[in-house]
């Protein structure tokens, strides 16, 4: 391990690899400050373009992308109350009303600073414990890898925003669309409905690009910041100041426990950023000695919830790199620009290609400290971009959707599929499914196919071979656990709902 180590930092040391994580972080803050856009988008749109990048170059300019738009969120929250994306909403609680009180540039330092914070913590933890789980994970046979996979897509739709039924419904329409196309252990062609561009299987990376960028333009066509919050956040000359000694003594606290949320949440494939931001918000909230603070303007509801949300970046990538399972939709993406470089995300890709790996783990920390740097001294410009109408923008990234759909095979029907998965994206959006389990799920579907097929092949079709590892009856259990718990959340549920209706049905009667 030390000698791959070794390999991996003299791989890293070269000035194409800073240069492209300068630009990832710089891109991705600035997209992330644009109410509406998101690091996922951003990700999924520009994979792509590094085909012709080494492997190193190409994954930590997408994951300096990732990192920057997580904190680049919180900009447009602090500022004009309007979050980035989903894991920005609770730091607007508080972020706000501080610009209110004209303390924006105190919102802004804590908030950076807690990013930045989370980020290395949850950075270092997975340096720490990915290669001994990653040689754990190397002696699991395909028994204990049905159970785990199992497990996750379980746990994946358990723990969906919104509704659950929706949640698993999502999943399962990820894990038909994966078995289109050619059989996992036989190698002919299902489900290919006579159309010789479906006998390969639909390709990953436009349907990607199609389920966010497409669906995203298609979902905010051309709307804009109103005017009058853009003047107010425009006309104030807004800077970072540097972290002090008394602000990590006033809240070292809350930002280790919030790092530690967000870091636990992180390894928890499909659970994300805003789960972790809203769990530390409260944690935060009931820890405190003035929890009737909270909403008004108080620091501790700003470093809690970025600290969390930035720890989940790092976090995400254990599953993906030891298991091969995505641990959220950002995650998945680049689980792609894995596949596109030839890298297969699991337990044997450190075996593999060990040393490009701890090559982008140090990545991952350098792009920490340009975050650092960069939010402190062009906050300014970043503040600037929420001022930026989208109907300018959409245009622009429309374009490059095509562009990048199409480069992937040089196919045209590359595009139909990006197309067909942006109106498939629109519609999930807008009747309230979550586009993770289906991303996690289709890149997940066939691992659990194939560890099942090759179980029953090992065992003659003897289905007790997943019940007589005791690795695999462990994740088996825990499915079960996790099923029952889903199933008794859903009728409390309805009937809660029911109980509402006739509530309410009582009620106007009662009127009338």
């Amino acid at each position: 391990m030390y000698a791959q180590f070794l390999e991996g930092l003299a791989l890293f040391a070269q000035w194409q690899n800073l240069l492209y994580i300068l630009a990832g972080v710089f891109v991705g803050t600035l997209v992330g400050a644009i109410p509406g856009l998101s690091g996922a988008l951003t990700v999924a749109i520009l994979i792509p373009f590094t085909f012709y990048l080494s492997p190193v170059a190409a994954i930590v300019f997408l994951v300096g992308i990732y990192k920057g738009a997580v904190f680049g969120a919180s900009i447009s929250a602090i500022l004009i109350n309007v979050p980035g994306t989903a894991s920005s909403t609770a730091t607007l609680l508080d972020g706000y009303p501080m610009t209110k009180r004209g303390e924006a540039n105190r919102a802004l330092s804590l908030a950076h600073t807690a990013s930045v914070f989370g980020d290395t913590f949850s950075d270092i933890v997975m340096i720490v414990v990915m290669a001994p789980l990653a040689a754990v994970a190397v002696k699991f046979g395909p028994p204990e890898m049905f159970a785990v996979t199992l497990f996750a897509l379980t746990v994946i739709a358990t723990v969906s925003t919104g509704n659950m039924v929706k949640g698993l419904m999502s999943g399962a329409l990820g894990m038909l669309l994966a078995v289109i196309g050619p059989d996992v252990i036989l190698g002919t062609p299902r489900f290919w409905f006579d159309t010789f561009q479906l006998q390969g299987g639909i390709s990953f990376i436009p349907m990607l690009i199609g389920l966010f960028g497409i669906s995203e333009v298609l979902d905010q066509g051309v709307r804009t910041i109103g005017p009058k919050i853009a003047k107010t956040a425009a006309g104030s000359n807004y800077h970072i100041s540097y972290p002090t000694m008394a602000m990590f003594k006033k809240h070292f606290r809350t930002l280790l426990r919030s790092s530690i949320i967000g870091t636990i949440v992180g390894i928890v494939p499909g659970v994300g950023q805003s789960l972790a931001a809203f769990l530390a918000y409260s944690e935060a909230k009931h820890k405190s000695d003035t929890p009737e603070i909270f909403g008004t303007g108080c620091e501790e509801g700003i470093v809690a919830p970025e600290a969390a949300n930035n720890a989940v970046n790092g976090a995400s990538f254990v599953p993906l790199l030891t298991l091969g399972i995505p641990g959220d939709v950002i995650s998945s993406i680049i689980a792609g620009a894995f596949l596109l470089h030839g890298m297969v995300p699991g337990p044997t890709l450190f075996q593999h290609s060990g040393p490009t790996v701890y090559a982008i783990l140090i990545g991952m920390l350098v792009a920490n400290a340009i975050m650092f740097l960069l939010g402190h001294y062009l906050i300014r410009l970043f503040a600037m971009v929420v001022l930026v109408p989208t109907r300018f923008l959409f245009p622009i990234i429309l374009t490059l959707c095509v562009v990048g759909a199409f480069s992937i095979n040089n196919n045209i029907f590359d595009i139909y599929v990006m197309v067909g998965a942006g109106l498939l994206g629109l519609f999930m959006k807008r009747t309230g499914f979550p586009l993770a389990p289906l991303i996690i799920a289709f890149l997940v579907g066939p691992m659990v196919e194939n560890a099942m097929r090759q179980s029953l092949l090992l065992s003659g079709g003897d289905w007790t071979i997943f019940f007589t590892r005791p690795i695999a009856l462990g994740f088996f259990a825990l499915t079960l656990l996790v099923t029952v718990r889903l199933h008794r959340r859903i009728l409390k549920t309805r009937r809660i709902d029911s109980e509402g209706a006739a509530g309410k049905t009582a009620q106007a009667s009662v009127d009338e």
